[in-house]
């Protein structure tokens, strides 16, 4: 059932910021940490990845296989030309990402029964998950630049430097 998959993730939360930027959840393929993200999209023909960066964290071998192709909203763009395959790294891991992305949209994350401290958000991003949609929700309409960027590399949407 891999080839329906079109990204792989590293946790829930990834799987439903995956899910509100346009993917179906049959085009998502989750796992557990970024060591096994690396090894399936090693395994298989997918060929997009999103992680966080958890810089404190030991990082898989297989990274040093990619090159920095952009580095833009606090997201890493790390490919690799021989095997055609991206990894699109959130900065420094997604609870920060996402509040980013809040402060600098003027979204009130408590409004979405969510705390604006990433450590509290680490601790509740999973229970219950309608909360975090519903805060992605909020970002995608105000066109935030982050996840315009991620719907971009995914491919959901015609990148700007690419229309005429």
């Amino acid at each position: 059932m891999l080839s329906s998959k079109k990204i792989i993730v590293e946790c829930k939360p990834d799987e439903i910021l995956a899910k509100s930027l346009g993917l179906a959840k049959k085009e998502i393929a989750h796992q557990s940490n970024k060591g096994e993200v690396c090894n399936l999209l090693k395994k298989t023909k997918i060929s997009l990845a999103m992680v966080d960066e958890d810089s404190n964290s030991s990082q898989p071998k297989y990274l040093s296989n990619y090159t920095l192709i952009e580095n833009k909203h606090d997201v890493i763009n790390l490919h690799s030309k021989s095997e055609n395959k991206t990894i699109l790294v959130l900065k420094p891991r997604l609870e920060e990402w996402i509040l980013k992305r809040c402060k600098k949209s003027a979204v009130k994350p408590e409004k979405h029964f969510l705390p604006s401290n990433n450590v509290q958000l680490k601790d509740v991003i999973n229970y219950p998950l309608v909360n975090f949609t519903n805060l992605l929700e909020e970002l995608i309409k105000k066109n935030d630049d982050g996840l315009v960027y991620l719907k971009e590399q995914i491919g959901i949407v015609k990148s700007k430097r690419n229309k005429k």
